[in-house]
Formats: structure tokens, sequence, C-alpha cells
């Protein structure tokens, strides 16, 4: 069974609102809930081209209405939804920043920031401008590769889940890469100052390009990259305030979440005796998220803070985890796909050197597969010989100093519909795990709305098999972990939900 420490293995539970599943217009909300609520809380980020349009759903009783404080940027009500578009952009500036606000009852209840794109009228003439037009996230039409994220000065290379988990050494880069005086070629270079390929771009518009792709030792093949705004209706749902479990052999676990204007602000959680630990959120930026968490875990104080930085969709692409008192930890690549789900992260030290990474698969909404790199174990009393016969040739040598290991995961999904995106405490996705510490920041990031959609069923199996009992709303208030192997470490966790504030 896993520990549950809290730092050690955080666990917590994400109900940033799920996918709507169809047409049904959510319920009415109860009498406690707030009187206006919006199926989207992220900003809304439009291509230059403005192919795209966003759907939004409105829960209230109220008579409401809507409006944009920028020409450029429509809105259309129709029924219990509004639709928000754009104009096309064919400037190669950013149109000021849109507010979208939803009034009812002579008050503003809600509202939305929505920017655009600037146009590539013509390839970009300066370093400024190219930079500025690659730093996306780009989805290959076929080959070996799924993504390719552009950061400031770094990027992630992601191939797709069968290539990388048949052959893992065609693994995901991650590094810096270098532009070309004539601005047409970007190399990709790995943390090592390798290069890892090159992209020599033929042309470049609005959304998408045409390159050259050649690998380290490859030969070019010409692929078109493509960008494209997540979009996500989500039905407006109550998040989480209480847990609690009694975990065999581990205690009586509790957490509490408070909610302010519909954010996560903080979190509390305790493990028995033997951890407590505080969690406080705040929103500095639109691009910003930093969270602090203070407490002890069996004994010793920790203080850290975690900086997100946030994408035009309100998704965290990166963060940097440090001490309070300044000293750096470590740091964080994410990367998302299509459908703006979350699709892989990866993980460097102090030093800058790679620690783990994860991509997942998603079918049907539900995350089906994780598959995960870290470094191996093969040396933790520090000696600088292996610590056991990993090969098991019979000698304990220098053969046996694995770097690396490789592991898959995989899940199994019920029929019900997770609306609440729930994530269950004791079986935390790897992918969410990405700050090497177990200190749980990428789970109050999920909880707080950066870290994209949760999973569209219900986990039902994954080793463990997991039963759920359900209040009128069909939320869950009770969820049973049934160890098929030892039924002495079955146990349950009992839920409360509530409207945010």
């Amino acid at each position: 069974m896993k520990r549950i420490f809290l730092l050690l293995s955080l666990p917590l539970l994400f109900t940033a609102c799920g996918d709507n599943g169809g047409d049904t217009p959510p319920p009415t909300p109860p009498g406690n809930a707030p009187s206006v609520l919006l199926s989207r809380e992220n900003p809304i980020r439009f291509s230059a081209a403005a192919t795209e349009n966003y759907t939004v759903t409105v829960t209230t009783t109220l008579a409401w209405s809507v409006s944009s404080d920028k020409t450029w940027c429509k809105v259309a009500p129709s029924g219990d939804k509004f639709t928000v578009s754009a104009d096309a952009n064919t400037a190669d500036s950013e149109p000021g920043r849109a507010i979208v606000s939803v009034k009812a009852d002579g008050k503003t209840w809600a509202t939305l920031f929505v920017t655009q794109e600037a146009a590539v009228t013509e390839y970009p003439a300066t370093i400024e401008k190219f930079t500025d037009a690659i730093r996306r996230t780009w989805s290959f039409d076929g080959g070996p590769y799924e993504s390719l994220t552009f950061m400031p000065g770094s990027y992630v290379l992601v191939p797709r889940a069968a290539v990388r988990s048949d052959a893992p050494g065609n693994a995901v880069a991650a590094g810096p890469y270098v532009v070309s005086g004539d601005l047409r070629t970007v190399t990709l270079q790995n943390r090592e100052m390798t290069p890892v390929a090159t992209l020599a771009f033929v042309d470049m518009g609005s959304g998408s390009a045409t390159v050259d792709f050649t690998p380290a030792g490859g030969s070019a093949s010409r692929m078109t990259l493509m960008s494209s705004p997540a979009t996500d209706d989500r039905t407006p749902c109550r998040r989480l305030k209480h847990l609690r479990a009694d975990v065999p052999g581990e205690g009586v676990l509790e957490y509490d979440f408070t909610w302010s204007g519909g954010r996560l602000v903080s979190a509390s959680g305790s493990m028995g005796s033997v951890a407590k630990v505080d969690y406080a959120l705040s929103y500095p930026a639109d691009n910003r998220l930093v969270i602090t968490a203070t407490g002890s875990v069996e004994g010793e104080r920790i203080a850290l803070t975690a900086t997100f930085t946030l994408d035009g969709q309100g998704r965290a692409v990166s963060m940097q985890l440090k001490e309070t008192s300044g000293d750096y930890l470590g740091a964080v690549n994410l990367a998302y796909r299509g459908d703006g789900r979350l699709g892989f992260y990866e993980a460097t030290d102090a030093r800058g050197r790679f620690s783990a990474l994860c991509q997942t698969e998603w079918s049907g909404g539900n995350l089906t597969a994780e598959h995960v790199k870290s470094l191996f174990p093969w040396d933790e009393n520090g000696d600088g010989l292996p610590d056991h016969d990993f090969n098991g040739d019979g000698v304990i040598d220098k053969n046996d100093r694995i770097l690396y290991y490789w592991n898959t995961i995989s899940y199994a999904y019920s029929q019900k519909e997770n609306i609440a995106s729930l994530m269950l405490p004791f079986e935390v996705y790897e992918v969410y795990e990405f700050d090497g510490m177990g200190s749980g920041f990428g789970y109050v990031a999920y909880l707080a709305g950066v870290l994209g959609p949760g999973t569209k069923h219900l986990l039902s199996s994954s080793g463990r098999e997991f039963r759920y009992e359900f209040d009128a709303e069909n939320y869950p208030t009770k969820v049973s972990v049934v160890e098929p192997e030892d039924s002495s470490d079955n146990f349950d966790c009992t839920l409360e939900f509530a409207w945010p504030e």
C-alpha cells in the first residue's frame, strides 16, 4: 500500500469542473449556490485567424446579460449559453485585452479575460517577432512526434506515446534552442548542448508553419505544424470542501479546502500527529499562480514555494520550486494535448539535470495509460557504488549502475460520469506528481484549475478497485478502496462538496 504522508505522497481530490458530456442544460443552482455560475473560468485565447469560438454555459435563476468591452471580441447569448467569438486579427500586434462581463440583478457576477494572437502577415523580420511567433504548443500532422512546445529560451519535443513506449531510446527531448541569424532555422539542443534536431522554416502563417524537420543523424522530412487553442465547456460544479479517511497502518487523514470568488485560496491537511501542512494560493498576475506550503512532516519543518507560469488559456506551462528561504530546488515543463488535457511533464533538479518525465494516453476523455521515465536509485547511500546486484549476474559492480527505468501504468473506468472531476486521494495520477518531492503542488494547481480538465468518468480499477456512493445530485459521498490481495488494507474515504463562495 502506498504511504500517504502529506508531503511524501500528498493525496488531494481535484474538483475543477469536468466535461459537460452533452447538451443537456445543467441544473439551476440550489439555494446555497452563487446566483450565477459559468462553465468556464480560465482566460480565452483566440488565434489570429479566429476560426474557433467558445461556448459558455450560464447556470442561474436570474435574468442575465453578457457584454464585451472591446469591439473585436463578440458575444452572442442564446438560451442558457453565450458564444464568444472574435474578428480576424490582420495586424502584426495583439489587440487590447477584452473583458467579457456577465451581469444579473444589477450586479456583475463573473468576468472572462479574452486575448488574441498577432497575425503573421509576413515572415518575422526580427528575433523578437520570431520567438513570439513560435512560442506556443505545436502539434504535428503525422510522423513520430506528438507536440513541440516552445517557451522563452527552451523547448519540449514529445514523441507519440506508442513510439516512446516501444522504443525508450526515442525519448522526449528538452533543453535550449538556438535560432540562426537569418531566422529560418531552429536547432534544438539537449541539456548538454548537443543538437537533437533542426527545424528549417519554409513558411509561417497565423497558427501554422511548414518546416523541414531533421533529427540528429537522420534525414529531413517536411512537416506541417498546427497551433489551435484548447476549448472547453465545463459544467458548473461544487468544489471539494472536506475529506476524511481512516487508512490502515497510516491513521486518520483529513483535508479542508477554502474557496473565495470561485478560486481556491487555501488548503490544509493532516495525517494524525505525523504531518500537518497548510497551502496558500495567490494570483499576482494573469500569467502567474504562486503556492506556498508550510508545516511539518515527521517532525521536520518545511517551507516551500512553487511559482507557475500560465499561458493565454490559463494553463500552467512551467513551474519553479524553491525553498521559501530562496534556495532553488528544480523546475518542471508541462505540455498539453489538443483537447486541453495535461499530456506530459519533464522535471529537472536544482542543477538543471533530468530527473523524471511522464507522458499520458487519453481515450474517450479518460486517462488510460501513463509512461514514466525516472532516475534509478542505484546509489542511495551515496558512496558511488551500486547498492545491489541490479542486473542479476551475481556480482555487484559498475554494470549495476542503472541510470533510468521506465514504467507503464494503466487505468480502467466505470460508466459513471465524473461530474466533479474527482481524483482519488489514494491513487493520484503520476502526471500530477511532477515536482519529484511529493509536495503536492501539482495537485493543488489542478484543483486551482490551471492543469486542464480531469477524467470524464470515475476511476474503477488500477490494481485496486474503487466503489462509490452518491448523493441525490450524483456527487460521490464515499469511496471504498478494495485491495484484491489483502482485505485488511481496505478502507473508506468520505467526501463533502460545497458550492464556491
